[in-house]
């Protein structure tokens, strides 16, 4: 595969050497030191406004991963005497005659 990047040094201007394409002729682009600054900090500053650890925007993306409810019954002398779907979460059980796209105690992404 051939690089689109490349370290640029003219003397005057060092940054890297981005082509916008792969043809001899493609559109050239050199992002310096301060432009490249400017990325990382505008990126992290998207990151702080969320006012979220690392750790929490872990935990939301393994919650948007659907988990299939877990169905439960029971029976006494024979008889089902409840019927009812559980979040693999946290537990929390509900009627299975409403359909969540979400665990209402704890937000987890469900899959019917």
């Amino acid at each position: 595969m051939k690089r689109l990047t490349q370290w640029y040094d003219d003397g005057k201007i060092r940054g890297v050497l981005v082509k916008d394409g792969y043809e001899e002729n493609a559109l050239q682009t050199i992002v310096t030191k301060i432009d490249e600054c400017y990325a990382a900090v505008a990126l992290l500053k998207e990151y702080e406004d969320t006012g979220l650890t690392p750790e929490q925007i872990m935990e939301l993306k393994e919650r948007d991963k659907p988990k299939r409810v877990v169905y439960e019954h029971g029976f006494e002398d024979s008889r089902l005497i409840y019927y009812v779907q559980r979040c693999k979460s946290c537990g929390e059980a509900y009627d299975p005659s409403e359909k969540f796209n979400f665990c209402p105690n704890c937000g987890q992404k469900l899959e019917q």
